[in-house]
């Protein structure tokens, strides 16, 4: 029998070695790359990562909502006392309540509240009022912004009567009772009329009318 030449002998196959399986390929995967692979994981760990932002707390330790509220809570009675007296103080401090109450939402720490607060009503104060006064009283004149100094001139009834120098009574004007003493404390009955000449603290000084 002739032996068939030794280049023309059938060898086996070689066979491909074998694939090494990477570290983050599961056992049970087929060997080799999936189309899409990498785009899915980076998609998977964004989601991730929008659900644990969503879930931390805005400010750590302090408790974030409790406060806000209490920054709104201060906004609101600085704005009462700005409306009663119309100083356009207490309005900047309203409003860096408000700035300080929108840092504690977004999540910043109590520093940042505290520092945002003060530099909107410091620099409210000492920046903005004074322009802002000044171009209120040239639109809407002097008595709408002046508070109680718009009572001078004004004809108030006296509804105790003002005893002495030194015994206040009260007069009525524009709905409400003020205490009042008289100019030459001179006193006065219930239900006389008199003109408020002036103001001390919270004391309307007062006399009764010329007669024409």
């Amino acid at each position: 029998m002739r032996r068939r030449p030794a280049a023309h002998r059938a060898h086996p196959p070689a066979e491909a070695p074998a694939r090494r399986r990477s570290y983050a390929e599961p056992a049970g995967r087929p060997a080799g790359p999936v189309p899409g692979a990498e785009w899915e994981a980076a998609c998977v760990r964004w989601l991730r990562s929008v659900v644990t932002s969503s879930r931390r707390p805005r400010v750590v330790g302090v408790g974030g909502d409790a406060v806000t509220l209490l920054w709104i809570v201060i906004a609101l009675v600085f704005a009462i006392v700005e409306v009663l007296t119309v100083g356009l103080f207490a309005g900047f401090i309203s409003l860096g309540a408000i700035g300080a109450a929108i840092a504690a939402f977004v999540g910043d720490g109590i520093l940042s509240q505290a520092i945002t607060f003060a530099a909107v009503a410091i620099l409210g104060i000492l920046v903005v009022r004074r322009p802002l006064l000044g171009y209120l009283q040239h639109r809407a004149g002097p008595l709408v912004l002046s508070g109680a100094a718009a009572m001078i001139g004004q004809t108030a009834l006296v509804v105790d009567t003002i005893g002495g120098p030194h015994e206040r009574g009260h007069v009525r004007i524009g709905g409400e009772d003020w205490p009042a003493l008289t100019r030459d404390g001179q006193p006065v009955e219930a239900g006389t009329s008199v003109r408020v000449v002036d103001i001390r603290r919270a004391t309307l000084v007062v006399e009764p009318p010329p007669v024409a």
